[in-house]
């Protein structure tokens, strides 16, 4: 074929030259390959699988970030909702209790069990925070 590195196919197995070439390697008896050779397809393997791992990895994350940012956006409209559903049994409680309190009182009595509440969901976040930052070793 002339001085050029063309080489025919294999037409059963239709692989180019230079596959040919290497899976002939392997066939090789282990007195016909050096140890040069190992290392070579060793480090070929290597790079290989290095490269397979890194298209895995950085699809796992396209993966993730898409799978977080449909549930980050749900997250937050539920979120959305609660507050107003809250707003709304606070306003109804207020609109309901006028009769009974006057409107100042109705309103100064929902406010204040809002914050009592609000008061004891912070005691207890900052209680599992606390012993969040002693896990951590910000405990003395």
């Amino acid at each position: 074929m002339g001085g050029g590195k063309l080489a025919e196919r294999d037409p059963q197995i239709d692989l180019p030259a230079d596959e040919e070439s290497a899976g002939n390697q392997y066939e090789q008896s282990a007195e016909e390959r050096s140890l040069a050779d190992d290392i070579l397809d060793l480090i070929e393997d290597g790079k290989t699988y290095a490269e397979a791992e890194l298209q895995f990895q950085k699809s796992r994350v396209a993966f993730v970030a898409d799978k977080g940012r449909k549930g980050a956006v749900l997250a937050i409209s539920a979120l959305l909702l609660l507050h107003l559903a809250v707003v709304t049994l606070a306003l109804g409680a207020v609109i309901a209790l006028s009769p009974t309190l006057t409107p100042w009182g109705a309103t100064g009595l929902v406010v204040g069990a809002l914050i009592f509440i609000a008061i004891l969901l912070g005691v207890g976040a900052r209680r599992y925070f606390s012993r969040l930052g002693d896990a951590f070793g910000g405990g003395k």
